[in-house]
């Protein structure tokens, strides 16, 4: 299971320096619940640096702080974590001490959106989503009832991804959650290495559908499906 941090945790952490972006990272997790898990991964600093390059254009002066020490890091490995709210995106640095060396918070880029009716079209015409043939049934049965439902599209790195939702959704199995195609969706998913994907899901309030595209949405890559939610709110893309 991939490392992780609590939200609790992570606050006290950046409490305790004036590292840059730490301020802002404080007041986001303080408006946040304390036992919630952030997943940890690992990647070359030049590696993360082009990434966060190519999805955002910096907004605020703690994503270019971050994106500098990113740059003097050059190809060393470094352990960082991301975490969404509705608003907004933080990424934090941590060092083999647990102390947060920068961060930076910002809003969450507007996504683009996709109707029910299209995701279900891509899961129908993908090979790459066929081997998760259960899950994809499934997501079918849901989509097809509300066709006309408009579902937000995300831009996140594959393998953070994958890393992030093997962690949460195995936990999430441990509260007696079903899921169905975990293995296959996290798997397709790190294959794709550091390269971006698009990521949707619709929420029926007891199911939750999870599809990872293509960046262009030209096809599906990997579809999960969630249900049994009433074991865990928490359990939601």
């Amino acid at each position: 299971m991939s490392e992780t941090i609590s939200v609790g945790e992570l606050r006290q952490r950046a409490a305790g320096t004036t590292a840059p972006g730490t301020e802002a990272l404080v007041g986001l997790l303080g408006r946040s619940p304390r036992d919630e898990r952030i997943g940890l991964d690992r990647a070359p600093a030049a590696v993360l640096a082009r990434r966060l390059r190519s999805s955002r254009a910096p907004s605020s002066g703690s994503l270019t702080a971050l994106l500098a020490v990113l740059d003097d890091l050059g190809d060393d490995d470094v352990r960082f974590g991301r975490y969404d709210t509705e608003t907004e995106v933080a990424i934090m640095l941590i060092d083999a001490g647990g102390a947060v060396t920068a961060a930076s918070v910002e809003p969450v880029v507007e996504p683009d959106h996709v109707s029910a009716a299209e995701l279900a079209g891509l899961l129908r015409r993908s090979d790459d989503a066929a081997a998760a043939s259960s899950a994809v049934a499934r997501a079918l049965a849901v989509l097809d009832e509300r066709p006309d439902e408009s579902l937000r599209v995300g831009r996140q790195g594959a393998i953070a991804t994958s890393r992030t939702f093997r962690t949460k959704y195995s936990i999430a199995r441990e509260k007696d959650v079903t899921v169905v195609g975990l293995e296959d969706f996290v798997d397709r998913l790190a294959e794709r290495g550091e390269t971006e994907i698009a990521l949707c899901s619709a929420d029926t309030g007891s199911a939750v559908v999870v599809a990872a595209l293509r960046p262009d949405r030209s096809a599906a890559i990997a579809v999960l499906f969630v249900t049994d939610l009433r074991h865990d709110g928490d359990a939601r893309a």
